[in-house]
């Protein structure tokens, strides 16, 4: 797999649920390669008119205090054995409907839940909202529908399924594109999580450009 197409994920077969059709992990000769998640363009995303991705300083602007801040609520390994990049929660309401990372002086809708009091996302793409439909999804992101349900998630319930994207940002300074999952009940969408793989120095970079060729050769011995 490419290594900026990779989205960094662990892939154990899942057990299909509420689809028609079987995902193409299932079927006979399916590879790795195969997986190649579509772009959804959050960097053009809005949430009641104004960015999902801003500054710090904008977030307070646009969305006010938080009802609560977890610092260090979620951190990402730089590879290999180079540190953490640690993200703060802002959580705007008391059952996490609405959270965003904070890192540095950067801010973005890390985790939204979508219910029918809660306004749409609208990207280029397409309006995220309790009536997008995985049929939708299908006729706009065939690969990644089809890697529906494809590597470790959180507890099965009936009618639960996901499917991963990536988004537009650029990944010259990452190892893996940010991953992009829209979580599905019965059909239609509950629930957008979304997560930046950190950012490396120029010299952090040359450390782990340096340690994925020795892995990829080592993979091929």
């Amino acid at each position: 797999m490419s290594l900026k197409l990779s989205i960094g994920i662990v892939f154990i077969m899942t057990t299909l649920l509420g689809c028609k059709h079987e995902p193409v992990y299932k079927k006979e000769g399916w590879t790795a390669e195969m997986f190649k998640p579509e772009v959804i363009q959050l960097s053009k995303a809005t949430l009641n008119g104004k960015p999902i991705i801003k500054s710090k300083s904008q977030l307070l602007l646009d969305e006010g205090d938080p009802f609560e801040i977890r610092d260090s609520c979620s951190s990402f390994a730089l590879i290999p054995r180079q540190g953490n990049v640690y993200y703060d929660c802002w959580i705007y309401d008391s059952t996490w409907n609405k959270v965003y990372h904070v890192v540095g002086d950067s801010s973005y809708l890390y985790r939204y839940n979508f219910i029918d009091t809660q306004p749409p996302i609208e990207t280029p793409n397409l309006q995220l909202s309790t009536s997008t439909s995985l049929g939708q999804i299908r006729s706009l992101f065939k690969n990644s529908f089809s890697h529906r349900n494809i590597g470790a998630n959180m507890g099965r319930i009936d009618g639960y399924e996901w499917i991963y994207l990536i988004d537009d940002l650029p990944t010259a300074s990452k190892a893996y594109p940010n991953r992009v999952e829209l979580r599905f009940k019965k059909g239609k969408l509950f629930q957008m999580e979304y997560s930046w793989n950190p950012t490396y120095t120029d010299e952090q970079l040359k450390v782990y450009n340096s340690h994925r060729l020795k892995f990829d050769k080592e993979q091929k011995q």
